[in-house]
């Protein structure tokens, strides 16, 4: 569980001679990401970056308040890969995960 979730960034590194990335989407096919789950949320999420043995993946809700700030469970981004010919065994680690809670939101309207 999350409270006051205002942006994430997920990595995962693979062996790149056994699979191929993909591709990288918010959520699963009828699914919704967390950063959405606040009615009034506009999260952006930017494309894939892919370096060397690994992939990094994150979004963030932009002009965050307290009302649109995610809390609780859910999906943080679905990669897919691809086995390359010849793949006998693969191993995917997830090497990070960053989550940007609600201090990184101005919580006062005081223009002080």
């Amino acid at each position: 569980d999350v409270a006051e979730l205002t942006g994430m960034s997920i990595s995962v590194r693979y062996n790149t001679l056994g699979l191929a990335f993909e591709e990288a989407t918010e959520a699963p096919e009828g699914g919704q990401h967390l950063l959405r789950h606040s009615a009034g949320a506009l999260p952006l999420f930017l494309p894939a970056r892919l370096g060397g043995e690994s992939v990094e993946y994150g979004g963030a809700i932009l002009s965050p308040s307290a009302s649109t700030a995610a809390a609780g469970e859910g999906v943080l981004g679905v990669l897919r890969f691809a086995a390359l010919p010849g793949l006998v065994e693969a191993k995917l680690v997830l090497e990070r995960v960053v989550a940007c809670p609600s201090a990184s939101y101005e919580k006062s309207s005081d223009p002080r």
